[in-house]
Order: structure tokens, then C-alpha cells, then sequence
């Protein structure tokens, strides 16, 4: 392939990048505070579903950023995955 990068090897940078953005701005005790992650939580029990046992996805994401974690999987689930976190590192003006 050359110079050509792999479409994956492009969303596992994306998403390095946008967990390390969330990793400065936040701390792992305050994410549940956070108005973004707060308004999913909030979302979640109007639902009737406990944000404690399933958590919203953005959050999910933004915890194991917090643990040093940059979840690898297929392409497809890592665009929505780089959604998830440009949601919560925009949302909070970062």
C-alpha cells in the first residue's frame, strides 16, 4: 500500500486523540458530574433503564479513557465510537 494508511489505522488515531483530549479536561471521580455525561445519565433513568449496570456509551468510552484504554474493533464501530467521544469533548467546548 505505500503511503496509503489502512481506514482503521486512521480511526484508532481519531480516537487516541479525542480520549486524550477527554482525559486532560476531566477526572475519571467527576464524570458522572459532567453536564454532557449527566444529561445522558439523566436520559437513561427517564427511560427506566439504571445508568449504573448500562451505561450511556459516550461515558462507557470516556471511563476507559480514564484507565489508559483505547478500544481497537472494526472500522464501522469506530466511527461511532469517534462520535461518541467528539460529543462529549465538544459539548464541553474543548
Amino acid at each position: 500500500m505505500g503511503s496509503r494508511r489502512r481506514v482503521g489505522d486512521l480511526l484508532t488515531e481519531a480516537i487516541a486523540k479525542a480520549l486524550s483530549v477527554i482525559r486532560a479536561s476531566a477526572s475519571l471521580e467527576g464524570l458522572k458530574e459532567d453536564p454532557v455525561v449527566r444529561a445522558y445519565r439523566d436520559f437513561y433513568w427517564r427511560l427506566g433503564i439504571d445508568p449504573t449496570k448500562v451505561r450511556p456509551s459516550s461515558e462507557a468510552l470516556a471511563r476507559r479513557a480514564f484507565r489508559g484504554e483505547c478500544p481497537q474493533g472494526e472500522p464501522a464501530r469506530g466511527r461511532g465510537q469517534r462520535g461518541f467521544t467528539r460529543d462529549l469533548s465538544a459539548y464541553r467546548n474543548l
